[in-house]
């Protein structure tokens, strides 16, 4: 015999008399139907239920297709606590996966640690590889005014790890003032080095000419103090 795309090779179908929420009639199905061809040797399997209102009576809501590819109408809930997607080959092996547990932490990538994208609670973000993006990033805000901007009070970027814990602190010091600090990890001051390995510095110029090279209008502009 021939066959059509969506006709119905098999099915149950699950009746109901009540006539609320959806209203009565087949309230849900499980069915074989044709995805392709006319032989009815390619099918899907469809899986329908029925919402609350009117008009949602046996809506499909999955769809197993021949090739095993899934699809869903609506959001996807899996367990109580943990939710894991896992994504394989042929084969067998683990190509992908979205897990997300009780603790609120999400991990989108492989279970070999080499996550693309890593949610650990709700403060913290972690990508186990390059990260790219198109447009401008923002970190307490919402509307970035350049390739990547952070806003907070404080100190919004501190880089540098080693011995005794040595970083550099760039955003706003104790008084508001935009600053550039070096310290220790307890806070202890420390020294900044400005091209350690050669090159010139420039203040008020884009072209120093000396190891420090500082342009101004006028000699009131350049001042140099000490505390004795």
């Amino acid at each position: 015999s021939s066959w059509s795309v969506g006709d119905r090779v098999g099915g149950i179908d699950f009746y109901s008399g009540d006539g609320s929420g959806a209203g009565s009639g087949i309230k849900a199905s499980i069915s074989y139907e044709v995805e392709a061809g006319v032989t009815g040797s390619t099918n899907s399997m469809v899986f329908r239920a029925s919402g609350t209102t009117s008009g949602t009576k046996n809506l499909e809501r999955m769809r197993i297709a021949s090739n095993g590819a899934t699809t869903f109408t609506s959001s996807v809930e899996l367990g109580t606590n943990n939710t894991a997607i896992n994504g394989r080959t042929t084969g067998g092996a683990l190509v992908g996966m979205l897990k997300v547990d009780q603790f609120n932490n999400t991990q989108l990538g492989d279970s070999g640690g080499a996550y693309a994208l890593e949610l650990v609670g709700s403060s913290f973000l972690y990508t186990g590889g390059n990260a790219t993006f198109a447009g401008d990033v923002g970190i307490g805000t919402a509307s970035p005014d350049a390739k990547l901007e952070v806003d907070g009070a404080g100190y919004s970027f501190i880089a540098g790890y080693g011995s005794g814990n040595r970083r550099v602190n760039i955003g706003l010091d104790s008084t508001g003032e935009p600053s550039i600090q070096g310290t220790l990890s307890n806070g202890t001051a420390r020294q900044i080095l400005i091209n350690p390995n050669g090159g010139n510095v420039g203040i008020g110029t884009v072209s120093p000419a000396r190891n420090l090279h500082v342009h101004a209008s006028s000699n009131t502009d350049v001042h140099l103090t000490n505390d004795a």
